[in-house]
């Protein structure tokens, strides 16, 4: 593309309306060699074109004639249009034998826009030819339009396709060109020996953006993020404990089942992340995929054990831990579950952690204890059967109370205290046992994680279609099947 701008509120926007209705940064208008494309940025009350509002990550075609609205303000389409002017392309120069192009430093050519991946594609010689290949981008490499999908060969002249960036090599990088045989613009190589095309694994290992060095800086450049997480498991048992006494062990342990949720949906929020920072070490696919769940899980975990360790010291519980630990690090991954379906639907930050604030006060609400549940409302009772909170609390109750002695038959005996999880769990009306609740946090865990999936597969990804505009694809749509 050639050049952008940027409509909203805030000052740094190259076109500002300062309206109630729009946000700070409302939307993008982009012109490309086919006309203008217009996309919204996430704004709180939406861009409409003709009267329909544009989905998020998907990009509408404007004319001068079209019906613009940001939120309820009306804007000129003519006017919109008439803030760009046609620019030159960019220019990459090519020297060497080979050229990373990414968005991270320590490629070759370093360009910081958002569609371009941490290591996007490469340039290599193979005699007096240019080639060009995609390393894994997330919105592809394209030759005048058609997408790479292998070593192909560069002429002077020719328009690659960075995702929707486009850029042209410069022709003095064909340093023989006046002998060099031309070559149909991307034509993919053909009776080229094996090991004269380094493959996507030779040039990932040569590359020093892929080495252990850059993998532990990226690991330790925003260290605070995990510290947080961690540091905020020790802080919630002292309130709880400080906060709550020591009379009795079950406000505690419902606090603590509530706080184990809250850790599992801070850490699903804090998932995209690990998961750029994954990109940033070049980890993709499937094995970028699972290590991000089993670190967030590991997060999760992590701040089970530092709950429990200084809260049950602190307390005094009798509960084993081993067993306890397991019902809070269910009660965790429910929430992470949670906080990624959360990603998901409100990629903004400040939404997403307004929707998880309001979660943890509806639990504590709606799942709260009670002297006893028949205290609770009669239409307040199957909504809170529906709530993690509610079972994490019995699970921890049940395992905290033990098992009640049995009186025989013919003995006045009575125990010197009642069952403490009699009073909140009555066993003739309420009780379902420590195996039924863990179960019925399972089943919150599979039907959520399938949730994320399905929502996380059906995202809408934009990439350049093959005439040179763009085009909308949902990310489990295989482009032979894309409209």
């Amino acid at each position: 593309m050639s050049k952008s701008v940027t409509i909203g509120s805030r000052p740094d926007c190259d076109l500002v309306v300062n309206v109630p209705s729009v946000s700070g940064h409302h939307c993008r208008l982009t012109r490309d060699e086919n006309g203008f494309v217009l996309e919204d940025l996430n704004s709180t009350n939406g861009t409409f074109v003709n009267g329909e509002r544009i989905r998020s990550a998907v990009r509408v075609r404007l004319t001068a004639t079209d019906s613009i609205h940001l939120g309820s303000h009306a804007l000129s389409a003519e006017r919109l249009l008439s803030l760009i002017e046609r620019e030159p392309t960019p220019t990459i120069s090519f020297r060497g034998a080979e050229m990373v192009i990414g968005r991270v430093l320590g490629c070759d050519q370093v360009i910081d826009l958002p569609m371009i991946s941490s290591r996007h594609a490469r340039l290599f010689r193979e005699g007096d030819r240019i080639l060009i290949e995609d390393l894994r981008s997330s919105n592809g490499t394209f030759v005048n339009g058609t997408r790479v999908e292998g070593p192909v060969v560069l002429n002077s002249g020719d328009e690659v396709g960075l995702g929707s960036h486009l850029v042209t090599v410069a022709a003095d990088s064909w340093t023989q060109a006046d002998v060099v045989q031309p070559v149909r613009s991307g034509e993919p190589l053909s009776g080229t020996p094996q090991a004269a095309v380094p493959s996507l694994t030779e040039s990932s290992v040569t590359s020093s953006t892929s080495s252990p060095a850059t993998g532990l800086a990226g690991l330790l450049s925003r260290p605070w993020r995990p510290v947080a997480l961690l540091a905020q498991a020790p802080l919630a048992a002292l309130l709880i404990v400080g906060l709550v006494g020591t009379n009795s062990p079950a406000p505690i342990l419902f606090w603590l089942g509530l706080a184990a949720i809250w850790f599992g949906l801070s850490t699903g929020l804090f998932g995209h992340a690990v998961n750029a920072l994954l990109e940033r070490i070049e980890w993709t696919g499937s094995a970028r995929f699972v290590t991000l769940l089993l670190a967030l899980a590991a997060l999760c975990a992590a701040q089970c054990v530092l709950v429990w360790l200084v809260a049950s010291n602190m307390a005094g519980l009798k509960a084993s831990t081993l067993p306890a630990l397991s019902f809070l690090f269910l009660a965790a991954l429910v929430g992470l579950a949670m906080g990624l379906v959360i990603l998901v639907l409100a990629p903004r930050p400040a939404i997403a952690w307004s929707i998880a604030v309001l979660l943890l006060l509806l639990f504590s609400f709606l799942g709260g204890f009670r002297p006893t549940l028949q205290d609770q409302p009669v239409w307040l009772r199957p909504i809170a059967g529906l709530l993690p909170s509610r079972w994490a609390f019995e699970g921890l109750v049940l395992l905290e109370a033990g098992e009640p002695e049995i009186q025989t038959a013919g003995s006045d005996w009575q125990p010197e205290k009642p069952d403490m999880a009699e009073l909140y769990f009555p066993a003739a009306t309420h009780r379902m046992g420590t195996s039924a609740d863990a179960l019925a946090l399972v089943l919150m865990l599979i039907g959520l994680s399938a949730a994320a999936i399905f929502l996380s597969a059906n995202a809408t990804i934009v990439k350049p279609g093959k005439d040179g505009g763009v085009q909308a694809t949902p990310a489990g749509e295989s482009e032979g099947s894309a409209a």
